[in-house]
């Protein structure tokens, strides 16, 4: 007998992972946390997320099976918000602060740095292994079905003395 929870739900689970990694990082810059912590460290935390979400997909093999499942519309419309939001927010940015690593950290512009753009990475990570898997075979013979017939059939005709 399979209970509901013996199974993983990805696409619930990465819903989930990603409101509460967001909803974090909002509280945390509404509160000042990133204004707080060094730049050095607040480098190293942008770093950090920079690289998480495009390592989650390429390590984890129920993220890439959801990505797969994805549309090539759906990921590049998700990605093109995410791009416009990154876009706004450092306009923002460069009008009040000028280009300022301190600012694009701290406040508001944390979310950039801590979410928005790492999802962003993510999202774009998505859609080129969307892309370079749905790509159909350039030949016939590119298929592993079509080598193995050819395999085979070389075989029988050499067996037959043809």
């Amino acid at each position: 007998m399979t209970l509901p929870f013996d199974r993983e739900d990805s696409r619930s689970v990465l819903v989930l992972g990603l409101g509460a990694w967001g909803a974090s990082v909002a509280y945390a810059a509404s509160q000042g946390v990133f204004a707080r912590i060094s730049p050095g460290a607040a480098a190293a935390l942008a770093l950090l997320a920079a690289i998480a979400a495009p390592a989650a997909l390429v390590l984890d093999a129920n993220l890439r099976q959801q990505a797969r499942r994805a549309s090539v519309a759906a990921l590049s419309i998700a990605l093109a918000g995410t791009l416009l939001a990154v876009l706004a927010g450092l306009g923002l940015m460069l009008r009040r602060h000028g280009l300022s690593f301190e600012a694009a950290v701290s406040g508001a512009y944390g979310v950039l740095a801590f979410f928005v753009g790492p999802v962003g990475l993510g999202l774009a990570t998505a859609l080129l292994q969307r892309i370079t898997r749905s790509a159909p075979a350039k030949s016939p013979g590119a298929s592993p079905a079509a080598r193995q017939a050819a395999r085979t059939s070389a075989r029988g005709a050499g067996a037959a003395g043809a």
